[in-house]
């Protein structure tokens, strides 16, 4: 029969506080259930400083920075939770009327793992009622036990139909 190989639970939240067109104050979370993962359960929480570096009608750079606490639970059963300095960037480039390229990269740095996630996708307008979106992600852990891999891949393929 089939065997699950794969099985992740990923939920974020971000709350920006605009100071004036390019600066702002955040605060993120984030929660990873992964039951396969180097980190089984991993979570963080994060406040501090965003700025837009590149605001142009069809392109949007957003930078943020903060310190902030993780906690993670590692495939082997061992808690690890330290605070951390987080850093994102969240590019934005529509290309066409259609077609829009988003690229996202966050780094985590902690005494007990550096966390590095690249999510990159290309979103296109099939027609006025749907929509379809490729996408790939990497997640990257520094310290994992075992024979646990540090990197971990996903690609991805959503058709959006409107109704």
């Amino acid at each position: 029969m089939f065997k699950t190989s794969a099985e992740q639970y990923i939920f974020n939240i971000q709350a920006d506080y605009e100071l004036t067109e390019t600066d702002a104050v955040f605060g993120f979370y984030s929660y990873t259930d992964d039951r396969f993962g180097a980190y089984v359960e991993y979570a963080t929480i994060v406040t501090g400083y965003s700025f837009r570096a590149v605001n142009d009608d069809d392109m949007v750079l957003d930078l943020n920075l903060g310190p902030g606490y993780a906690k993670g639970l590692t495939f082997e059963g061992e808690s690890e939770q330290g605070f951390i300095l987080r850093g994102s960037a969240a590019f934005k480039w529509d290309f066409t009327d259609y077609a829009r390229f988003i690229q996202n990269v966050s780094v985590e740095t902690a005494g007990f793992n550096t966390r590095t996630i690249s999510e990159t996708s290309l979103n296109t307008r099939l027609t006025s009622s749907m929509q379809m979106k490729v996408g790939f992600k990497a997640t990257h852990n520094t310290e994992v036990e075992g024979d646990q891999p540090k990197l971990s891949t996903e690609t991805s393929l959503t058709l959006v139909v409107n109704i």
